[in-house]
């Protein structure tokens, strides 16, 4: 963002100290993620914004992460860079994405996919659609879920 760009910005974030969240007051998608047109930007998702302003470009593939989960904070202190798996995986830690399957049921989900059973059998012993189980098959959901060796320590 250019400086004027930047102090446009600001207009639309309340903060109150450096360590608070800076909640952003303009536009917003139903989610509550701030929207601000940067012309210097092709990005228009505020915390994504601040980020590159602060750090620099984030690169394909990574998402701008909340550590306290407030959807319109744009305090950079409370942002930080990593996957959309990673993203999942600070959700189910912190409560906030019900799932009906452990991780341990996905590795034994993969092991038995691995084995070649269908899965519709594999769909109704662990209580979910078979589209659910496709799409770990295809590896599209719980993609973070790779060996047992890495899941115990990622949720311990």
């Amino acid at each position: 963002m250019t400086k004027d760009e930047l102090k446009r910005f600001m207009q639309y974030v309340e903060r109150y100290s450096p360590e608070d969240c800076w909640l952003w007051i303009g536009c917003a998608n139903e989610r509550g993620y701030g929207w601000f047109h940067a012309a210097s930007s092709s990005e228009k998702n505020t915390h994504r914004l601040i980020w590159e302003h602060v750090h620099g470009p984030i690169a394909e593939g990574q998402s701008i992460l909340h550590k306290c989960d407030i959807s319109g904070c744009v305090n950079p202190s409370h942002l930080f860079i990593g996957t959309q798996s990673d993203n999942m995986i600070d959700a189910v830690r912190k409560g906030h994405r019900p799932t009906k399957l452990s991780v341990e049921q996905v590795v034994e989900i993969k092991k038995l996919l691995s084995q070649g059973l269908k899965h519709r059998v594999i769909a109704e012993k662990f209580g979910v659609s078979r589209g659910t189980v496709s799409l770990i098959h295809q590896g599209r959901n719980w993609t973070h879920v790779n060996q047992p060796s890495q899941i115990l320590g990622e949720f311990t």
